[in-house]
């Protein structure tokens, strides 16, 4: 993993270059806090192992991970002064959990082309704030900076 780690360091990496024959892996998201690489492949690629199923590449299939950029950085932010506020879930699309933002009261999302609803919280709309709508464009993983979507909260108290 050390060649990856070099070439994930790289701004214009796109490509991972790392053995995956023979790994771990789950159809599932993760529940476990960790570090985990998505992979997209056929179902066939999926072979049952000791401790579960591994990825077994046949001959002559070169996989290639995709090494996913930021592509949108959230900010949160009140509505008296535009102060930043830490601490803040993040959540994309459907209710899909992305994160908490620092204590910048920022969160950087590595997002797949296409529109993204992203808001805060719970239910979109009911947590203090109205959902941002993002467009990120096919190859849009190669822009130098993300793009910048600042999040106004409602100034409501939840107890």
């Amino acid at each position: 993993l050390a060649a990856a780690a070099v070439a994930v360091a790289a701004p214009s990496c796109a490509m991972l270059p790392t053995d995956l024959h023979d790994q771990a892996v789950s159809s599932r998201e993760p529940l476990e806090p960790g570090c985990y690489l998505p992979v997209l492949c056929p179902a066939g690629y999926l072979m049952p192992g000791a401790g579960g199923d591994v990825l077994a590449i046949p001959a002559g299939k070169i996989p290639t991970p995709y090494v996913f950029r930021s592509s949108v950085r959230v900010f949160v932010v009140t509505p008296c002064c535009g102060a930043p506020v830490a601490g803040v879930l993040i959540q994309v699309d459907e209710g899909r959990r992305a994160g908490l933002t620092d204590s910048s009261g920022s969160l950087l999302l590595a997002l797949p082309p296409g529109k993204h609803s992203v808001f805060v919280g719970g239910a979109s709309g009911s947590a203090g704030c109205e959902a941002a709508v993002v467009e990120v464009e096919q190859g849009g993983s190669s822009r130098k900076e993300p793009e910048d979507v600042t999040l106004v909260l409602s100034g409501d108290l939840f107890i």
